[in-house]
């Protein structure tokens, strides 16, 4: 099943999702470093979305490719690229680069999309001797008030939004749950990283444009296009938690989510 299809969907994406920590991105560079010289070459975003994890990389690569099977977050991404950036419709078991081409192949917020078997093949095949992986996602946990943690409101979050939103996903979310400890991968040596976060000040009504930007939501309202809006439901019990009259475009909150990060390396033949 293909998501984000929608051109209406893709702006939400390109809109609300947030960015990784740049932390984040110096730790894949220091690894790929680790036995690749600089300049650090090509690099591959598959599962490219709009094109928030590939601007990242861009200052780091001589050539980022950003791949995606939706035609509609490609043409969005491609509305702020830079010039040391390509995007191309492709999906990650069928990547659209030749053999040993890349330094590094990267997937932010994607890799439970994809059939592990294959995205592993093609991996193994576009990476140059010694190139890396680094596949990144992070959970979703609600929203922090005054910088403080509110228990009653990730109570509600995961009450109101989660619990009605992932049984139409169930069968790809449970790897973001377990933080992908099942992800297969073909490498022996993988490393993970649970160190960074992502931290995001914005308005509620940013934080609600956000979860309307999730698949879980969107599988949830075309299943369900005559019952109550989650996202909405959540926002009205968030004011009702905070206790607070001011409007949601008004009203400061702090998105807080634990990130996860596994990086491995190919195997030079022998």
């Amino acid at each position: 099943m293909k998501y984000f299809e929608d051109p209406t969907h893709a702006e939400l994406y390109q809109t609300y999702r947030p960015t990784y920590p740049d932390t984040l991105i110096e730790r894949i560079c220091s690894f790929l470093q680790e036995k690749t010289p600089i300049p650090l070459g090509s690099v591959v975003d598959v599962g490219c979305g709009s094109g928030q994890f590939t601007r990242s990389l861009a200052k780091h690569f001589d050539d980022v490719i950003g791949v995606d099977i939706s035609e509609a977050q490609i043409s969005s991404a491609r509305r702020l690229q830079h010039l040391n950036t390509t995007y191309v419709v492709g999906s990650g078991e069928a990547i659209p680069v030749p053999a040993e081409s890349t330094a590094l192949v990267t997937c932010a917020t994607a890799a439970h999309y994809l059939d592990p078997n294959k995205f592993g093949s093609e991996i193994q095949r576009i990476l140059k001797p010694n190139g890396c992986v680094a596949i990144v996602c992070y959970e979703l946990v609600s929203c922090r008030y005054n910088g403080e943690k509110v228990e009653e409101l990730e109570q509600a979050f995961k009450e109101v939004f989660m619990d009605k939103t992932t049984p139409y996903m169930e069968s790809f979310y449970h790897l973001v749950r377990t933080k992908y400890a099942d992800l297969e991968l073909p490498f022996e040596n993988i490393e993970r990283d649970d160190s960074y976060t992502i931290e995001k000040d914005m308005m509620l009504s940013d934080f609600i444009g956000f979860l309307k930007s999730t698949a879980l939501y969107q599988l949830f309202i075309n299943a369900n296009p005559t019952k109550p809006d989650p996202a909405i439901q959540f926002q009205q019990r968030a004011r009702e938690i905070l206790d607070v009259i001011t409007p949601v475009h008004l009203l400061p909150v702090t998105m807080h989510f634990p990130v996860f990060l596994i990086l491995a390396r190919k195997t030079v033949s022998k």
